[in-house]
């Protein structure tokens, strides 16, 4: 009788092999460009193991497009070329504004945008979290959500107090008013002043790019002036709760406090 010989394995294992060396590759190869755009906010970071200090009222944000970055760095805003292929992610050109801030913030701006500059890869974990590193530097950020404008656009709202930190005063003077129209135009007042200008979303921020103030104020308002004009202009955060529209500033604060503002609907 012909012996009857095992059969051979090697053409399947070899192609078993080789498919699951593709998965594997294909698990490795990290998101696209597509998977990173968006808004993110920086929860914490380092460069050379040293922690980056994020201050109360000054965020540190990232906004990823298809080829640029932009944001806010603690005090000032940035700008960037960003270039982004697998997990591989670096920033290039960057450059910004050049506002005073306290010594504690700008120490944290100079090691944020040295660790943007630094870093090399990019992982993305679930819809909500990013880490970007390499170069001695990580930052890890969490989404930010895109404020839902029509909760807050087409509205008059009418401000009804004043925020600094838990702090609140009334406001005084005539109602100060605004109105964030859905066709990007902003009206309203300080109390004493009437304000025209536009805004743009970016994120869950609203940044004012133009805004004039027309007519003069007692000097009993002249504070309330200035912080309304302050948190509007410098670019703000905005919710509704309660039936409140509560603003946040976003932008350059004292060294001890978050301004904000609170409006109730005029209509």
């Amino acid at each position: 009788m012909r012996e009857r010989r095992p059969r051979r394995l090697s053409l399947l294992v070899s192609t078993v092999l080789a498919a699951t060396g593709l998965a594997a590759c294909s698990l490795a190869a990290g998101p696209d460009a597509s998977d990173l755009t968006g808004s993110w906010e920086l929860v914490a970071g380092s460069v050379d193991s040293e922690a980056i200090s994020i201050a109360a009222g000054h965020r540190m944000t990232l906004s990823i497009r298809s080829d640029a970055v932009s944001g806010k760095s603690g005090c000032n805003r940035y700008a960037g070329r960003v270039s982004m292929r697998g997990r591989a992610f670096s920033v290039t050109e960057l450059s910004g504004t050049a506002m005073t801030c306290s010594p504690q913030v700008s120490a944290a701006e100079t090691s944020f945008l040295s660790a943007l500059k630094r870093v090399t890869s990019a992982n993305r974990v679930g819809r909500d979290a990013l880490t970007l590193s390499g170069g001695g530097a990580e930052l890890r950020f969490s989404a930010v959500h895109p404020t839902p404008v029509g909760d807050v656009s087409d509205t008059r709202w009418v401000l009804e107090d004043l925020t600094s930190d838990a702090t609140r005063r009334p406001a005084g003077g005539a109602p100060a008013t605004l109105e964030l129209r859905s066709d990007g135009t902003l009206v309203g007042s300080t109390g004493c002043r009437s304000l025209l200008g536009r805004y743009q979303v970016s994120g869950d921020e609203f940044l004012i790019t133009q805004l004039a103030a027309g007519g003069e104020c007692p000097a009993a308002l002249s504070g309330q002036d200035s912080q309304v004009i302050s948190v509007l202009g410098e670019g703000f955060t905005a919710l509704t709760e309660d039936g409140a529209l509560v603003i946040t500033s976003t932008g350059v604060q004292t060294a001890t406090s978050v301004l904000g503002l609170v409006y109730r609907s005029g209509r």
